[in-house]
């Protein structure tokens, strides 16, 4: 699967990043820290995925999102054991990567 980055965590500092992507299939992916919850779930910043929709022309993320007590929220999605995807992105040990299908900006 190819990807392609579309929104990156501008509160990153250096390495890899909390970012979200499209795929040659269509699907989204987002690019988050791992959480107690399982590989499932990846924890980023609503800034995030906002970002991602204004990139692609829309005005809000409208995929659905589980805020945390911490002020960000988990995207629940499927785990991304792609190689392709894996090998462009360089998933470090405490994120996870997960997919989500359908349509998520409006």
């Amino acid at each position: 699967m190819k990807v392609q980055v579309i929104a990156v965590s501008a509160s990153c500092e250096g390495g890899n990043c909390p970012t979200t992507y499209v795929t040659d299939r269509g699907s989204v992916l987002v690019q988050g820290d791992r959480t107690a919850r399982g590989r499932r779930f990846a924890e980023v910043t609503q800034q995030l995925l906002q970002d991602h929709a204004q990139r692609l022309g829309g005005s809000r993320w409208t995929g659905r999102v589980t805020p945390t007590s911490a002020g960000t929220v988990l995207v629940e999605g499927d785990v991304v054991d792609d190689v392709e995807a894996l090998q462009s992105i360089g998933l470090p040990p405490h994120e996870t990567l997960v997919e989500i299908h359908g349509t998520v900006i409006a």
